[in-house]
């Protein structure tokens, strides 16, 4: 779903928006697990945990906020409310 939204942005090649989308879960895949590592280490592997689902739902708030996810391709307002 994430590579069909980036591809259907208006004014971004889909090539470009699919590489950068590629490009961010490089990001998440690599230094993700020693981060949690880390934070294992400095506090408990409970804690660290903890994190992950509550990352995502901050991913997922924040993501409900993008244009392009929503349908909104012309700028104006969407007709239906997140």
């Amino acid at each position: 779903m994430v590579f069909s939204a980036w591809g259907h942005i208006p004014n971004v090649h889909p090539g470009m928006a699919v590489a950068k989308v590629s490009a961010c879960g490089w990001i998440g895949f690599v230094p993700g697990p020693p981060l949690i590592g880390t934070i294992g280490s400095l506090t408990s592997l409970r804690t660290a945990r903890f994190l992950l689902p509550c990352l995502s739902v901050v991913i997922v708030l924040v993501a409900g906020t993008a244009k392009a996810l929503r349908g909104e391709r012309d700028g104006s307002a969407a007709s239906s409310v997140i």
